[in-house]
């Protein structure tokens, strides 16, 4: 039993960062709706449209930055720091080649994006922009 404990706590310390990191991403999506709530159901309608699109620059970053502090950290553990150094250097600019065209799908096509999951043409049009916004 003490054995199953102490696998538990290691477990429990280790894995309390990665939860803290997902309650944030989930409440930051959750605050955006609350308030918007505030102003109007064609605002919720807007940024919970734009959520499924905001999605993808979100799982590439995680994607990225779970390679990077795996590569970092194995590199670390054996002392390779020009090897890490180059591995977060890659990530940085990999997320910034991949960022950009994002950036730039956002800013030109949100609203489309928006209109294309059958929004009517206002709630198209401030999903684009809080799309546009989330994607800078």
């Amino acid at each position: 039993m003490s054995r199953l404990l102490s696998v538990w706590r290691r477990a429990a310390s280790l894995g309390w960062p990665v939860a803290v990191q997902q309650t944030f991403n989930t409440l930051m999506r959750t605050v955006d709706l609350v308030v918007t709530g505030l102003f109007s159901p064609a605002a919720v309608a807007a940024v919970g449209l734009a959520d499924l699109y905001a999605q993808v620059p979100l799982r590439v970053g995680l994607a990225l930055g779970a390679g990077s502090i795996a590569l970092s950290s194995q590199d670390t553990g054996r002392g390779a720091d020009l090897t890490r150094d180059r591995a977060i250097t890659q990530a940085l600019l990999i997320g910034a080649l991949c960022g950009l065209p994002m950036v730039a799908v956002g800013v030109l096509f949100g609203g489309p994006l928006i209109a294309l999951l059958g929004a009517e043409p206002g709630v198209a049009d401030a999903g684009g922009r809080y799309l546009a916004i989330v994607f800078a």
